[in-house]
């Protein structure tokens, strides 16, 4: 028997889930759906996260206010989070701020499906100015920032090549097959 819960509150969620498991061996699908995106994610991580280090539920899903993939981006991030997947790209970025002079969130559009389709175990780093860019991805095994005209592109903090922002994607593609 598969029995599901599905409450929008994640702290109910998790004690009905735990309470379930204790009374008998149910397989359990784990899903959580709200409206907002963000809040949607946020949620689930915190349910998931309780249920997941106990052991708890044979089936995630995350319902977002968003295009299909980006549920399967949701899940598959939750499931590395909680220690329950390994590899795959990890993709980072910095958010808006005043010095920010690449467009790290078209930029994260454009890649990020294929970038988490991909079969390499590596971190990607998406940084908005040339500045904080590689000293914060320092970790990187390659990322890209950029100033209006020009990005660089780096590896573990270093940067490795400097070129026109028309040719970026062209580059960094370069760059991520050669890993």
């Amino acid at each position: 028997m598969l029995i599901s819960l599905k409450i929008s509150i994640a702290f109910w969620t998790s004690v009905a889930r735990i309470l379930l498991f204790f009374v008998g061996s149910y397989k359990t699908y784990c899903a959580s759906s709200i409206f907002s995106s963000i809040g949607k994610i946020v949620k689930s991580s915190i349910a998931f996260y309780t249920l997941l280090n106990e052991s708890i539920g044979d089936t995630i899903r995350v319902s977002l206010s968003a295009p299909e993939e980006n549920e399967v981006v949701a899940g598959l991030n939750i499931l590395k989070e909680c220690g329950k997947r390994a590899g795959g790209i990890k993709l980072v970025s910095c958010p808006r701020c005043g010095r920010i002079g690449f467009d790290v969130h078209s930029f994260v559009d454009r890649w990020q499906n294929k970038l988490l389709s991909m079969n390499k175990d590596i971190t990607v780093a998406v940084m908005g100015c040339v500045v904080n860019g590689p000293g914060e991805g320092r970790h990187a095994d390659l990322g890209i920032a950029g100033t209006k005209d020009k990005v660089i592109i780096f590896k573990k903090g270093k940067i490795v090549q400097t070129v026109d922002a028309k040719d970026a994607d062209k580059v960094f593609e370069e760059e991520l097959n050669s890993l």
